[in-house]
């Protein structure tokens, strides 16, 4: 048993970086493909990402990327890709814009604050749990809730 132990704290998990994708599974042979586009150093395990606008059948790197997005910016916690539940699949090379959003009144660049957003139409940062944006994700591309409970990794309550 301490041997078991001991290897899995002597794993290291790929830690998110910018310009890495990764695949959100949706259902069989249904994954979002995502790009990061941040990581933050103030805000804890905080991510924007850009999701492309199609859907593969497969967790892999595509040979030709998609050049439109079903949404960009999208925040998210970084927890479920360090993990590896959700993983990263390759890396797009290049400059990718770090992404301008609202927090509270403000207006930041990253983790760089501009100033006050005022009436300015700007995305918030609004982070989505991993359930949560593959609901989203889902209804996006008209995805029926699946039946497998190995999608999310979690069993589905019968509950109350």
């Amino acid at each position: 048993w301490r041997s078991f132990v001991g290897n899995i704290r002597n794993t290291t998990m790929p830690r998110i970086q910018v310009g890495d994708v990764f695949a959100v599974p949706l259902a069989d042979h249904a994954f979002a493909l995502a790009q990061c586009v941040f990581v933050s150093r103030h805000f804890r395990n905080c991510i924007a990402c850009r999701v492309f606008e199609r859907l593969f059948d497969s967790p892999t790197m595509p040979t030709a990327v998609p050049e439109s997005f079903a949404f960009n910016p999208l925040f998210l916690g970084k927890q479920i890709l360090n993990a590896g539940m959700w993983p990263i699949i390759g890396r797009l090379h290049g400059s990718v814009a770090c992404p301008v959003f609202r927090v509270a009144d403000g207006k930041s660049n990253g983790d760089e604050w501009i100033g006050d957003a005022g009436d300015e139409e700007v995305p918030e940062l609004l982070a989505y749990g991993p359930v949560a944006l593959q609901i989203e994700l889902r209804r996006h591309f008209g995805i029926h809730e699946p039946t497998n409970n190995a999608v999310n990794g979690s069993r589905r309550s019968r509950g109350f």
